[in-house]
């Protein structure tokens, strides 16, 4: 029930994630892929864990059967609990380094614009890439060519090979963990915003530290043969994490609707100010007397003075008011630009 209570939670999150992202930006970005990816991923870890969770009790209902069945029986269904464990397994350390790639496809959109940050980017990708295939290598290297139901209650025994594939594993998925983390904060003191802002965005990025508080526990706690709660706990974390950078952009879509509300209106007498202004900085005759029977003026020199205002030759009152030129497009943001023009995030 917890795993999939969680399970939901990470669902919704990621639904307003989704709804937040087409809001803001209207498209989706590959970093979204990707946790989609790692959302599905965690739900079918959560069947295979409730497949093999049945096996076991199985396996255990059979031990205290009676009559007792028979030994190929039981290793009938040794071998199927194995193949489930193993899939399942699978499903962990893949869900783990889909949701590190969404990351990184992240801050690659933000920070592309810095060639230092692309060559560690680069790195870091290299990394992460190279490193998933260890603990997938020794999940499928578990319990291999086991032909006696002796031989598989052994194997499943904290071994000294059980143990240490456990260690490797955590080791590996707390560098990358800290190495994708440290890539932005790098960038961040480049930003042009406040102190706060700064810090606020430090925290965001590295609330990732506590999936590697969870991964060093669940491990100490697999060791003792107690790891199921703590692999629910972190594999459902690890994607709500990942929806978590998408939500502060909440806070811009709140700022943007106020801003609207409250220079609406006001728009057009600002428009009126600005172009009369102009006018009068330029010596020119102001928008108010133009139809004055003292300022009649030609309408190309109109048009000249008023420079960003277009106003109709037409006569009297029947004329069209104002047309604004339409806005330049703006410049791509560079490495020190202010974060809030990524309006995606």
């Amino acid at each position: 029930k917890l795993n999939w209570a969680l399970t939901g939670v990470a669902s919704a999150l990621s639904a307003g994630r989704y709804a937040i992202r087409g809001y803001n930006s209207r498209r989706l970005y590959w970093d979204d892929l990707v946790h989609l990816l790692a959302l599905l991923v965690l739900i079918a870890h959560g069947v295979t864990n409730e497949l093999s969770l049945h096996s076991k009790a199985t396996i255990a209902s059979a031990k205290t059967a009676v009559p007792k069945p028979s030994n190929a029986r039981l290793l009938d269904l040794y071998q199927h609990n194995q193949k489930l464990s193993r899939v399942n397994n699978c499903f962990l350390y893949l869900v783990f380094w889909t949701v590190k790639l969404s990351f990184l496809l992240l801050y690659r959109i933000l920070f592309n614009t810095s060639a230092p940050f692309r060559k560690a980017w680069w790195v870091v990708l290299g990394l992460t890439l190279l490193t998933f295939w260890v603990p997938i290598a020794g999940v499928l290297s578990t319990c291999v060519d086991k032909h006696t139901v002796a031989e598989y209650k052994a194997c499943n025994s904290n071994g000294p090979a059980r143990i240490a594939k456990l260690e490797y594993s955590c080791a590996l998925n707390v560098i990358t963990d800290l190495a994708i983390m440290a890539l932005p904060w790098w960038m961040i003191k480049d930003l042009k915003i406040d102190r706060f802002q700064k810090i606020g965005l430090a925290l965001l990025f590295s609330v990732a530290i506590v999936c590697v508080v969870m991964d060093i526990v669940r491990t100490i706690e697999a060791v003792a043969e107690h790891q199921a709660l703590y692999t629910i706990i972190e594999i459902n974390l690890v994607v709500i994490i990942s929806c978590l950078p998408t939500y502060r952009a909440l806070l811009a879509i709140f700022r943007r609707r106020k801003s609207r509300r409250a220079s609406g209106t006001s728009a057009w007498r600002s428009l009126e100010e600005a172009g009369g202004s102009k006018g009068q900085q330029r010596d020119s005759v102001p928008l108010a007397n133009i139809n004055s029977k003292d300022s009649r003026k030609p309408a190309a020199t109109v048009i000249q003075v008023t420079n960003d205002i277009d106003i109709s030759t037409g006569q009297g009152d029947q004329s069209p008011l104002f047309s604004q030129k339409a806005p330049s497009r703006p410049a791509r943001p560079q490495a020190g630009a202010s974060f809030q023009a990524m309006s995606f995030l």
